[in-house]
Formats: C-alpha cells, sequence, structure tokens
C-alpha cells in the first residue's frame, strides 16, 4: 500500500503557515487561536483530489500523473514561547 508524503511546514511566527493550510483544507482554524497564532501541532491528511482542485490551473498546463493518495501536513507552532 503507498502511503501519502509527510509534509511538515514550518516557519516563524505570523507567516502564514496555517493560513496556507486553511486556504487548501477550506477551514478557518487560524482565526480560532489566540492572535491567529497556533498554539498547538496539528495534522491533516489532503486527499489527492482536494490538492488537484486546489492546483488545477498548475495542473492544466503540467501532464502529470500522481500515484500517492495524498498529503500529510503538519502544522507547528511558530511562537517563540513555544520553543523555549
Amino acid at each position: 500500500m503507498l502511503r501519502q508524503p509527510i509534509v511538515c511546514i514550518l516557519g516563524h511566527v505570523d507567516h502564514g503557515k496555517t493560513s496556507l493550510l486553511d486556504s487548501i483544507r477550506q477551514t478557518r482554524v487560524a482565526a480560532r487561536e489566540v492572535g491567529h497564532i497556533t498554539q498547538h501541532i496539528g495534522a491533516s491528511e489532503i486527499p489527492l483530489d482536494a490538492i488537484q482542485s486546489f492546483c488545477k490551473a498548475v495542473l492544466e498546463k503540467m501532464p502529470l500523473k500522481f500515484t500517492i493518495p495524498g498529503l500529510l501536513f503538519i502544522d507547528t507552532p511558530g511562537h517563540d514561547a513555544l520553543a523555549k
């Protein structure tokens, strides 16, 4: 069984890591966080059809065949207080 690759979203505080995933997932996780800053580690499994829909304009220009079932995104907090 082929499993989805794991993508870890890393970056400094307030750089849009969770907002990027919110756009892909069509959610509003960042809006519910204190100061819009993620306070915990989260995981999201994004199926291939959702990725293909989100990236449709780019994929129409590239004849690619996918064999993965999707991607597993790990969203990490970027808050300096959580690094200590």
